[in-house]
């Protein structure tokens, strides 16, 4: 199983793009584009081995853990970022687009019922949600600080209100890697360069790739505006004031 999905992952037309170059007139150029393509298929290559690897491991330690732990208990993995492999010329994981913020999460419970398994939650979690999460299932209070909401409910199937959008912020002091902040809504997303006067505004529903910035289209000035407040409101908010 393994190998065939290593076939599958690791093998795309894109990861032979480098048969095309005519090295062997010695241009520094064509050496170094080669150069550049090899290590970016190396690094995919195996940070799709590690997705693999995750998978693996995770069926086996739930194969175990339902096999020999006789006791109650719930696992959730997940991830702290996302990771560019070339969308938007990027890698890394220093931006808001999609690619870069939304995360995994698994949520494996033994004790749940048939109808709750393999249930897709629609509804936009984040890893502040972890903690409180937890803290509900052990029977304990979220402190009144935390910002996240427990995930007990929804996993559960109940139905209740929840949140509409959520506030990035990346302000890690960088030389190269500008600042940026951004809120996040079922439809769109805006975002901003602290250190620069330069906006994005993407419709996720018509452009999910985040392709077409439509900051400056004046179809679009009203939605720039009220997300612009509301980043401006949310920013307050995370900073507890």
């Amino acid at each position: 199983m393994r190998q065939a999905l290593l076939r599958l992952i690791l093998r795309p037309a894109i990861y032979s793009v480098d048969e095309g170059f005519n090295v062997s007139e010695g241009k520094g150029k064509a050496l170094k584009l080669l150069r550049v393509v090899r290590m970016c298929r190396y690094v995919v290559r195996h940070y799709h081995c590690a997705v693999v690897n995750f998978i693996e491991n995770f069926h086996h330690f739930i194969h175990i853990y339902i096999a020999f732990i006789k006791i109650n208990f719930l696992e959730a993995d997940t991830a702290d970022n996302g990771f560019y492999l070339g969308e938007h010329g990027l890698a890394g994981k220093w931006f808001p687009h999609e690619e870069s913020i939304r995360v995994p999460l698994i949520v494996f419970d033994p004790r749940a019922e048939h109808k709750m398994r393999g249930l897709t939650i629609e509804q936009m979690v984040l890893n502040i949600d972890i903690a409180p999460t937890i803290l509900e299932l052990a029977g304990l209070p979220a402190p009144s600080q935390m910002q996240g909401k427990s995930l007990v409910g929804l996993l559960a199937g109940e139905k209740q209100r929840w949140r509409t959008d959520f506030f990035y912020e990346h302000l890690f002091e960088h030389k190269t890697i500008p600042k940026s902040e951004a809120v996040r809504t079922q439809r769109f997303k805006y975002a901003r360069y602290i250190d620069y006067s330069y906006e994005e505004l993407y419709d996720l529903k018509n452009d999910p790739h985040e392709i077409v910035n439509l900051a400056q289209d004046k179809k679009y000035r009203q939605t720039l505006k009220s997300l612009r407040k509301r980043c401006d409101k949310l920013a307050q908010i995370a900073k507890g004031t």
